[in-house]
């Protein structure tokens, strides 16, 4: 047969026309765990319906959660079965949103040190997503983003013998 239906959760989430290469998942699944079943449609008069196959048991992963500014780094909730988390880094260069995607195995980020370059001064939103370990497992959908300003690096001038730092927008101390 060309034609199949998906029933997830015992519900009914796509009917004829659906072929084994064009099956995506509903975007609006809910993290947690879902039986997945699906039969074969007959195409005409001489072909019947399959039963249904038994049930596979997937899990959508949660969405991170608690992102925030912690000792510098940008930090966030352990969500459990990841086999990683994808942090995306959207920022604006010359008025149009660029976007970084990052992997890290951890639950931190750190923004000035990041493996492929360094951040600038400037406003960033950074949101998460969690990566599954397996086929089984699907992953998590973007969690809020976080709204960050990296500030500018300080400059330094000599009066009267003695260094000076410029002060910084929005910085609580120069150290």
């Amino acid at each position: 047969s060309n034609n199949y239906v998906v029933e997830i959760d015992y519900t009914i989430v796509s009917g004829d026309g659906l072929t084994l290469t064009n099956m995506p998942l509903p975007q609006d699944l809910q993290a947690g765990f879902h039986n997945i079943k699906l039969k074969a449609i007959g195409d005409s008069s001489n072909h019947i319906s399959s039963n249904y196959t038994q049930p596979l048991s997937i899990q959508k992963l949660a969405v991170a959660e608690n992102l925030k500014v912690s000792n510098g780094q940008i930090v966030w909730d352990k969500v459990s079965n990841v086999s990683q988390y994808q942090v995306s880094i959207l920022y604006s260069v010359n008025g149009e949103i660029q976007e970084d995607i990052l992997s890290t195995a951890d639950v931190t980020f750190n923004l000035n040190s990041s493996l492929d370059k360094t951040y600038d001064a400037g406003a960033y939103s950074v949101r998460i997503k969690a990566i599954g370990k397996d086929n089984f497992t699907i992953d998590s959908d973007y969690s809020v983003g976080l709204s960050v300003t990296k500030l500018g690096s300080p400059t330094l001038k000599v009066e009267e013998g003695k260094i000076q730092p410029v002060s910084i927008e929005n910085a609580e101390k120069i150290e």
